[in-house]
Parts: structure tokens; sequence; C-alpha cells
């Protein structure tokens, strides 16, 4: 189970994305749409665009942000770069 509020989330996030079946999206159009179905946009999240479940019964409103922020920063990291790797990805997120 993933635990925002715990340490090694980020590590238990990209361990069940990798484990999964996960696209890069094929568009900005369509990554648009499919971020906006999940409230984020709008900032009422109802929903993860994951290719797992992620169960966020009794989290707190900031937990469920930050699951849905590192996924929104980490599907536009795919769309721009192609690149799958998660650890690319922290790494290049930390030096932002």
């Amino acid at each position: 189970m993933i635990n925002p509020s715990a340490s090694g989330w980020i590590d238990k996030f990209f361990t069940k994305l990798k484990s999964s079946e996960h696209s890069v999206p094929e568009t900005e159009d369509h990554f648009y749409q499919k971020l906006r179905k999940t409230g984020f946009i709008y900032g009422h999240i109802i929903s993860f665009d994951t290719p797992f479940e992620i169960k966020s019964k009794d989290w707190f409103k900031e937990e469920i942000s930050k699951i849905a922020l590192l996924n929104a920063l980490h599907g536009i990291f795919l769309l721009t770069n192609k690149e799958k790797d998660p650890f690319l990805f922290v790494e290049k997120a930390n030096a932002f």
C-alpha cells in the first residue's frame, strides 16, 4: 500500500507502476483529457490515472494531492521525453 505520509512512498509508487502496464500518453490533448477526468485540473481529485488501483479511503486531502501531483508530473515527463525510467524522472524532478 502506498502511503504518501510515510517515507519511501515515491519508490513504492514507481515499483507498482513499473510492474503494471503503463503507456506513454500519445498526445497532449489525450493526456489533458485523461487528467481532466481525474479532477486534478479542477482541484477536486476524484480518481487517479494509473494502471493500478490506489485506495485513498481515509487519506487526507494533502495525501491524495501528493499522489495526483506526482502522477501528473510523471505523465508530462513521459509525454515530453518518451522515457519510462522512473529514476530519471525523479532525478530531473529533484534537479528542478
